[in-house]
């Protein structure tokens, strides 16, 4: 198996940094924030949303999205509900 390359650092923002990124995105940065930081979305997985996932108060993870593929989410877990 070919070695694969060595992660980068990652940070997790505080909630009162993500809350005033809420307040100071404009939109669509917005929209796309409030998922990635309270879903706990990958990024594929935010490629991959779409409105018929969306009923006004829940998200379906239903897709992933990256580099064109269309597919499942990466984990049988991910296919949830988000809120």
């Amino acid at each position: 198996m070919p070695r694969a390359r060595e992660g980068n650092e990652t940070y997790a923002y505080s909630l009162n940094e993500e809350l005033l990124m809420l307040k100071l995105l404009p939109e669509p940065a917005r929209t796309i924030v409030g998922p990635a930081s309270f879903g706990g979305l990958r990024r594929a997985e935010l490629f991959g949303m779409d409105w018929s996932n969306y009923t006004g108060d829940k998200i379906w993870v239903a897709q992933s999205v990256w580099e064109g593929i269309v597919d499942e989410p990466k984990l049988e877990s991910r296919k949830r509900q988000c809120r």
